[in-house]
């Protein structure tokens, strides 16, 4: 019950920083994550892991270019590895 707690927690300040960050059409949410059904729908491991990858690196981008403007520094920011 603690973990779903915390990832509720984690995705409530995910989706805060992908749509609160600026305006975004009614329909984003839904064609953002529309390459991550049809992926899923195909029920492999592979095309899956690449939607995924390709979601969070563009939404690493979205946030990025959101924020930037409120970030004290110029250095680009880091991915935890």
């Amino acid at each position: 019950m603690r973990i779903t707690q915390r990832l509720m927690v984690v995705s409530d300040r995910y989706v805060g920083l992908v749509y609160d960050a600026r305006p975004v059409a009614f329909d984003e949410p839904y064609r953002r994550h529309l390459a991550l059904v049809e992926a899923a729908e195909t029920r492999s491991a592979p095309v899956m892991r690449k939607a995924l990858a390709t979601h969070l690196s563009e939404n690493l981008e979205y946030m990025t270019a959101s924020l930037a403007p409120h970030l004290e520094t110029e250095e680009p920011l880091a991915i935890a590895s």
